[in-house]
């Protein structure tokens, strides 16, 4: 999923920085991700963000492509991932 761009383009030669998303309602503070969330594309199952769980990717690391994310969404995981490292 992308955030800031205006298309599904994922420029070769980037490095990305993402989310880990999960479908298991298992942890108290994953967040979760609805259908209204997506400003375009979605995904098949109800979805929850990890904000503990960051990693960076690079073009060759993406194999496809499933949408844009309101910035509101994201920003809830910045808040709580900021909180993790400050504690």
């Amino acid at each position: 999923m992308s955030e800031g761009t205006k298309t599904n383009e994922i420029r070769d030669g980037e490095q990305y920085i993402a989310v880990t998303l999960t479908t298991r309602t298992w942890h108290d503070e994953t967040i979760p991700l609805s259908e209204d969330d997506f400003i375009d594309g979605g995904l098949p199952k109800r979805s929850f963000f990890v904000p503990w769980g960051v990693v960076s990717l690079s073009h060759g690391d993406i194999l496809d492509w499933f949408g844009r994310v309101e910035h509101a969404p994201l920003d809830q995981v910045v808040d709580r991932l900021t909180g993790y490292l400050r504690e």
